[in-house]
């Protein structure tokens, strides 16, 4: 997938969907693994088990990653820019 997607230009990946707390988040990670710029949508984002996610949500935040909350934000002005 991320040769697919930086063969097609894309830099950047917002990441949204159940189960945030493992697959929004390691999704996300993965993307900054993989030399994405990453962030998570939190509005479109539902945890598994709301305490782990919010550890998850400052660990990633602690990599310099974005989380949007507000569809004002980058990530929700990306998607719906498209």
């Amino acid at each position: 997938m991320a040769d697919y997607l930086k063969g097609r230009g894309v830099t950047e990946v917002a990441v949204c969907g159940v189960a945030a707390d493992f697959c929004v988040y390691y999704t996300a990670n993965d993307a900054l693994d993989l030399g994405f710029k990453s962030s998570i949508i939190t509005r479109a984002a539902k945890p598994i088990d709301r305490e782990r996610y919010e550890r998850v949500k400052k660990d990633f935040q602690l990599k310099g990653e974005l989380l949007f909350d507000h569809p004002n934000d980058h990530a929700c002005r990306l998607l719906t820019e498209q």
